[in-house]
């Protein structure tokens, strides 16, 4: 004998209206987004409470008890480098996809020095900081851009640079890509300099202009399965590159 039964169907689950997801999607990356506070532009990024503070003399990324100071020095190729002489920071261009609940464009903040252009950006990973090189420099070896670090001890690891804080605190730079105008990716390292640490990448062959894209973000947005010490070096070997001046 065959019973044939009727069950109680489980409720639908209601879906959100699609303009409830984009509102929702809009108010997230607005609150990602640099704002001019006086002559600077101030932002937040991620879930860590880490804001970024972008004015005339570079940067500054940390947290509610320190923080650091980060500035583009010098850009070039070893032997042949040149003093970064950024301008004044201002809002440039659109990042793709994301707007604010106006519907405007997000956009990233710039800083121009000739042919090279510095730029920032943030969402829910860090700091993302990027520069744009309109031309070959001249010289030999690697196209190169030297960062100054005030307020933090720099490490070079395996592809990623930890800055430690006078106070404690850990930050990662790391996601470092480069590309050239063709969308070829370029190799990259991180490198120890006296004043900070160095972005290298090898240019051969590349169609000008070339990009590049580090992310700075807290240490547990970057560690794994090791505490914050083993990545300095404390139960964990790291990598380390000669210290050369420009």
């Amino acid at each position: 004998m065959l019973l044939l039964a009727c069950a109680e169907l489980p409720p639908a689950v209601a879906q959100p209206d699609p303009w409830t997801v984009e509102v929702s999607s809009r108010l997230r990356d607005d609150a990602y987004a640099f704002h001019a506070d006086g002559a600077d532009f101030t932002a937040e990024a991620g879930p860590e409470g880490l804001r970024a503070r972008v004015g005339l003399g570079g940067a500054w990324i940390g947290g509610d008890e320190e923080g650091f100071a980060l500035t583009t020095s010098a850009w070039g190729r070893i032997g042949s480098m040149e003093a970064a002489q950024l301008g004044a920071p201002a809002l440039g261009e659109c990042i793709a996809l994301k707007v604010d609940p106006e519907g405007n464009c997000i956009r990233r903040v710039e800083s121009v020095d000739g042919n090279l252009t510095e730029w920032w950006a943030v969402d829910d990973q860090g700091v993302e900081q990027g520069w744009l090189i309109a031309a070959s420099p001249a010289g030999t070896g690697p196209l190169t851009v030297i960062l100054a670090v005030e307020g933090a001890q720099a490490t070079i690891g395996d592809d990623v640079v930890w800055l430690e804080g006078d106070g404690g605190d850990l930050w990662s730079v790391s996601g470092l890509e480069a590309w050239d105008a063709d969308g070829t990716a370029l190799h990259t390292q991180f490198e120890r300099s006296e004043v900070g640490f160095r972005i290298a990448v090898d240019d051969t062959g590349a169609a000008y202009p070339v990009t590049i894209d580090p992310v700075y973000a807290t240490a547990s947005r970057t560690l794994t399965g090791a505490a914050a010490g083993d990545a300095l070096g404390r139960g964990m070997s790291t990598t380390m590159a000669t210290t050369m001046s420009w």
